[in-house]
């Protein structure tokens, strides 16, 4: 029976690659054929459900168009689906450095880094998704706000605490106020 599952398989990857590209084979460049090959190949890979063999299409096409966001995007979140979060920031990064004008690569950065925590990271990127992309996010800055002015307030009561720990300092200034009434 895994003979022909295997069998299977490679005749529905060899039918897929062969509909998809024989019409425009022939019209492409040398270049463009091998990563149309490989286009091809991720996308029978991904219809097939085989991560491992996407993984290795994404990775030949970034080394064959280093500087194509959409790639870098959309690998970052095959990595995340994965996951490879780690993986997905690094991608996602590069895709807003290759294309910093596209809000949704960078919203969908703030979104990854809020769940790793990062809240200054995800407060910038929700930022640089700019004004148009920024509606659904307020909610998360006002959050993030909050965050902040707790984390502040937390400091604040520890810093208050500590005297009270060291001696009579704060009892003799207290005993020093009450005077006064």
């Amino acid at each position: 029976m895994s003979k022909f599952k295997t069998a299977t398989m490679l005749l529905s990857l060899s039918a897929c690659l062969v509909l998809s590209d024989l019409a425009c084979f022939a019209q492409t460049a040398p270049g463009s054929r091998k990563e149309m090959i490989h286009r091809s190949l991720l996308e029978c890979y991904s219809k097939m459900g085989r991560g491992a063999e996407v993984g290795q299409e994404y990775a030949t096409l970034i080394a064959i168009k280093p500087n194509d966001a959409l790639l870098h995007y959309n690998y970052g979140y095959h990595l995340l689906t994965a996951g490879n979060v780690a993986g997905a920031v690094l991608h996602y990064k590069r895709a807003t450095q290759l294309d910093p004008a596209n809000q949704a690569y960078h919203a969908a950065l703030g979104n990854l880094l809020m769940q790793q925590k990062n809240y200054p990271g995800a407060l910038l990127e929700f930022g640089r998704a700019g004004e148009a992309g920024r509606g659904p996010y307020e909610q998360v800055q006002k959050y993030i706000q909050q965050l902040e002015q707790q984390r502040q307030y937390n400091n604040m009561l520890k810093q208050q605490a500590a005297p009270k720990k060291t001696g009579g300092g704060a009892a003799a200034k207290k005993s020093s106020d009450d005077d006064d009434e």
